[in-house]
């Protein structure tokens, strides 16, 4: 009997105790250290946890890998701080592989209810336009480069290769191209323009070429107020020109102005000739 209360007075104690080690235990200090060893018991890994950040690592230059029993290094973090999501060997700050254009293709995909402008944002001031650099992409407007002006920078810089566009039209300062590959809004300053052009008037100096006399060139002039051949000042106003067809054009009247010159350069030839017969 005195040896059951014994075990009873035992077990009590024992059950205290438990209860007591259940409890939180306050350190006296907001970090501390904890590493991994391998069978050598040399450290491999580490947990480190400060006052203002914990850090996690492995000791030397090791990359950091994450992934899981069917797939290897999922995402990585190299130790020149390169991440790589879903490629082993990032080159670059963060790398993933290309769109494959399948459904649900890896890369960067965003969903949304609602027509809701994504993109890349950068500022150094306050978030308001036009202080910050943007990439936009949009249902509507399709992709936006913004370069802002709060330092001055307000162009896009396009280097190497240059800016391909393999469809489409471009509107530089108008949404309107009018079915035009480029329609500017503004002017145009260029070292060289070149124009190409199938219908150039060579034909003019062919025998079977009727020439328009200066009577009916005079003709069209009073009735119309214009050369024939060539837009009016209020079709060019609303229609503009065509550069290679009005070049061409006034090539022609050129080359008949030419023609006229010549014939004319005869006739005084022969009423010289014949003065002098006189």
């Amino acid at each position: 009997m005195k040896m059951f209360k014994k075990y009873i007075i035992l077990a009590l104690l024992v059950l205290i105790g438990l209860k007591g080690s259940t409890q939180t235990n306050s350190f006296p200090t907001p970090y501390g250290y904890a590493q991994i060893r391998d069978d050598a018991n040399s450290p491999i890994a580490f947990i480190q946890s400060t006052i203002d950040c914990t850090y996690f690592g492995n000791i030397g230059n090791n990359p950091i890998a994450f992934g899981n029993a069917s797939g290897y290094k999922k995402m990585i973090i190299q130790d020149n701080g390169n991440v790589g999501l879903g490629n082993p060997n990032p080159g670059s700050r963060l790398s993933f592989p290309n769109v494959d254009g399948t459904t649900e293709a890896e890369g960067i995909t965003w969903y949304s209810p609602t027509r809701t402008v994504y993109g890349i944002h950068r500022t150094e001031g306050a978030w308001t336009s036009p202080n910050y650099q943007q990439l936009r992409l949009g249902w509507e407007t399709g992709i936006i480069l913004d370069p802002g002006q709060g330092y001055g920078k307000s162009y896009v810089d396009v280097q190497g290769a240059g800016l391909r566009v393999t469809s489409g039209d471009i509107g530089i300062g108008t949404v309107d191209t009018k079915g035009y590959k480029l329609a500017v809004n503004g002017n145009i300053r260029a070292k060289e323009v070149k124009v190409e052009t199938a219908n150039w008037p060579d034909y003019v100096f062919t025998k079977d070429y009727q020439l328009p006399t200066l009577q009916q060139t005079e003709n069209h002039i009073k009735e119309k107020g214009h050369l024939p051949g060539i837009p009016s000042a209020a079709e060019v106003k609303a229609n503009g020109i065509d550069l290679g067809e009005m070049n061409a054009k006034l090539l022609q009247k050129i080359e008949e102005l030419t023609l006229h010159l010549i014939e004319m350069k005869k006739e005084i030839t022969e009423l010289r000739s014949n003065r002098n017969k006189l």
